[in-house]
């Protein structure tokens, strides 16, 4: 079990990242998302920052420009998800969000060097194809009805989400570095880079109930500042493409969840997909040893 801790921890960010969709649609789906999003990660960042202050190297990590690039392109990831799934269809956005893997596969080893096998190429390919079972369930009616706008914005945004996560792990190669203070301060400088566009294409809500308050420090807490520290760390013990594929369990536990709590549908092609994604991720994180010794040995 110690040897898949880092499988673990990303496993428990996307569990946690997963219940913000229930969270979503039981209380806060007349939000404005630019700033919802805004205040979301402004005030996670706010409740990590006590967590190391004492302990903070402030010229470390403000002055590094590192650091900026990833709350830079956190920040990108976000604001073009949402933005372009204003125009296109919530099928489609999740399934273009989740083909994010194979930027993150590429980029990880253009410039990570990250190893590939034929099982991990594989696996990638079987993640494209069960994340697109499950988020649209085969039907094309919704595919058809997207904005081709609204989808490359979403596209965009897993592009840039790719960059922020090899960034991330090149980040987490340096032994100094500690992963609160990380998370914390590039999720502050990514709620920078939200202000303007909020200030510009958003409409402020109005003054959230007790529900809406209760959803709202939930999402701040366990589907905001827990989940990016538990993926950081899984992160600095996993490879990028390994790490990818584990967050494709995001829509998977988010499906099971609407089922068990809100009583949507599970049909068979979304659990087909499922079980691939499933089979993709144990495919990506083994690779080759999946292989009777003596076939990968041969090469």
């Amino acid at each position: 079990m110690r040897r898949y801790t880092g499988e673990w921890y990303t496993l428990g960010a996307s569990f946690l990242w997963a219940t913000s969709f229930v969270a979503v649609k039981v209380g806060l789906e007349g939000w404005d998302p630019l700033w919802f999003l805004f205040w979301r990660i402004l005030v996670a960042a706010l409740l990590l920052l006590p967590l190391f202050w004492h302990r903070l190297r402030w010229r470390d990590y403000i002055g590094a420009p590192a650091v900026w690039g990833l709350g830079f392109f956190c920040a990108l990831g976000y604001i073009f998800q949402y933005i372009g799934m204003v125009e296109t269809t919530a099928s489609a956005a999740a399934f273009l969000i989740n083909f994010g893997i194979v930027f993150v596969a590429l980029f990880s080893y253009l410039l990570l060097k990250e190893p590939f096998d034929p099982v991990k190429i594989l696996g990638i390919l079987l993640a494209v194809v069960g994340a697109f079972l499950l988020t649209t369930g085969m039907s094309f009616s919704g595919l058809s009805e997207t904005s081709l706008r609204g989808n490359i914005l979403v596209l965009l945004g897993g592009l840039f989400w790719a960059v922020y996560t090899v960034g991330n792990k090149w980040v987490l190669q340096h032994k100094e570095v500690r992963v609160v203070p990380l998370t914390a301060l590039v999720l502050l400088i990514a709620a920078v880079w939200i202000l303007p566009p909020a200030l510009m294409w958003g409409n402020q809500p109005e003054a959230p109930g007790v529900q809406e308050i209760l959803i709202i420090g939930y999402m701040i807490v366990f589907c905001t500042a827990a989940p990016f520290v538990l993926w950081t760390h899984g992160l600095r013990k996993v490879q990028p493409t390994v790490s990818a594929a584990i967050l494709l369990m995001e829509p998977v536990f988010a499906t099971l969840l609407a089922y068990a709590l809100l009583g949507e549908r599970f049909s068979t092609v979304e659990f087909t997909g499922a079980a691939m994604i499933f089979l993709a991720i144990v495919m990506v994180s083994l690779g080759n040893q999946l292989l009777p010794r003596r076939v990968w040995n041969r090469g």
